[in-house]
């Protein structure tokens, strides 16, 4: 069966992951993605990380399979021509360079346009084309501290953490691509490519949107609260046989507690009023949180997580 974006050429110029993550996906919908490196050793993460000598890194095979490659020296006459005749070939071209870096060697947004009119053009910067920001280098750990992912994750007494997950870098490739989606289909009805960029910090601002709330709402900073969840509401507990990694994730809602009670074995809570709404819960989280765990510690986290989930119970194992 044929692939969603079958027959749309891919122009990639990026590097690390948030270009390349954004390609990656548009690939795996079916487009025809062209990597394109420079001629000294091409995107840095082929190298870095690498497990041997001889072969690619696993960091950059996860984020480039499913892609051609051509190294070409723009900086030369022929590497310009060969740009050009591929701009001319594309139907979208995404890069992640350092602000103005395409305007400096004689590609900015205007001459690619007219070079092929139909051109969807996606740039990802740390901080967009334009602020107090805009100069300054974008990566995972700044999008995560600018973009409040960092201040609203650890403990409260402790420092912000840093979040493995990709949000800065993937969560920016992903919304390029999700924009890119559009310019396709106002190509569609227009004719004409158009510019679509992401600015990482905006982007991890969006992912962000329900810990922003407070701020915005009440004007009050959302605090960090460790392991547990909204409102302070326990989320995480331990499991036998009592290791760094034996913990169990649970978060009832609604008529979840009574599901939770009877997979507990511990029907004489039905109807507590501790457990009567959300806010009872909150006002209870200590006493809450050492009942369940009385119970997750007789359990390994994958029998609690088997028990509760097939009771219904929203649960998972970390």
């Amino acid at each position: 069966m044929d692939k969603a974006l079958e027959g749309v050429k891919i122009l990639d110029l990026t590097h690390v992951q948030a270009g390349p993550s954004c390609t990656q996906m548009l690939g795996f919908l079916g487009a025809d993605v062209i990597k394109l490196e420079d001629v000294w050793g091409g995107d840095s993460t082929r190298k870095d990380l690498r497990h041997s000598e001889d072969s690619d890194s696993f960091y950059f095979l996860i984020f480039n399979n499913n892609k051609r490659a051509v190294s070409i020296n723009l900086k030369t006459e022929k590497g310009r021509e060969l740009f050009t005749g591929l701009l001319k070939w594309a139907d979208v071209l995404v890069e992640n360079y350092s602000l103005g870096m395409l305007d400096r060697l004689g590609f900015g947004w205007d001459v690619m346009h007219e070079i092929n009119p139909g051109l969807v053009y996606a740039a990802i910067k740390g901080f967009g084309s334009y602020g107090p920001y805009a100069e300054y280098k974008g990566w995972e750990m700044v999008a995560q501290a600018v973009g409040g992912a960092m201040a609203t994750t650890g403990y409260p007494d402790r420092p912000p953490v840093y979040l493995s997950p990709g949000v800065g870098d993937s969560g920016s490739g992903l919304h390029a691509a999700i924009g890119i989606l559009a310019a396709l289909r106002k190509r569609d009805i227009t004719g004409e490519g158009q510019r679509v960029e992401v600015a990482m910090q905006d982007a991890v601002v969006n992912l962000m949107r329900m810990q922003m709330t407070p701020v915005l709402g009440l004007k009050l900073p959302e605090a960090r609260r460790g392991h547990r969840a909204g409102r302070g509401i326990p989320l995480i507990y331990p499991c036998a046989p009592g290791g760094d990694d034996d913990y169990v994730m649970i978060f009832p809602r609604g008529e979840m507690w009574e599901l939770l009670f009877v997979a507990m074995g511990r029907e004489d809570l039905i109807g507590d009023e501790r457990f009567a709404d959300y806010d009872s819960v909150a006002q209870h989280a200590d006493e809450i949180e050492s009942i369940i765990s009385e119970w997750t510690r007789k359990h390994t986290k994958h029998e609690a997580m088997k028990i509760l989930a097939g009771a219904g119970v929203l649960a998972g194992r970390p």
